[in-house]
């Protein structure tokens, strides 16, 4: 099974606030040729996961998500459904390369 760091393994490959884009970092489709950076939500839909294993990752970083301060209120809505509902694209977007880089250190999904 891929990993999201196979797609997300720098800086470089990774965006805020687009799914995916190309070297001039215009918008484009996840599974576009030109796509070569991606956020974390873009990057779990290259991976061509089922639906099983795309659930098992989100599930992970809905888990780690949950322990950041006020998570609940900047990160996703209190769903009751679970940790796989808090928002990755939220968390992506206001958060730090650092951030996202340490994630997938810690959950190597």
């Amino acid at each position: 099974m891929k990993k999201l760091r196979d797609v997300l393994s720098d800086k470089s490959k990774w965006t805020k606030r687009a799914m995916a884009r190309d070297a001039d970092d215009d918008c484009v489709g996840v599974h576009s040729k030109e796509a070569c950076k991606f956020c974390l939500v873009g990057a779990l839909d290259k991976l061509d996961l089922t639906a099983k294993e795309y659930n098992l990752k989100r599930a992970k970083i809905g888990n780690y998500i949950k322990k950041f301060p006020a998570a609940d209120i900047l990160y996703g809505s209190a769903i009751p459904m679970g940790p796989e509902f808090y928002s990755l694209s939220k968390f992506n977007d206001f958060n730090s390369w650092e951030t996202i880089d340490t994630m997938l250190n810690e959950l190597d999904i």
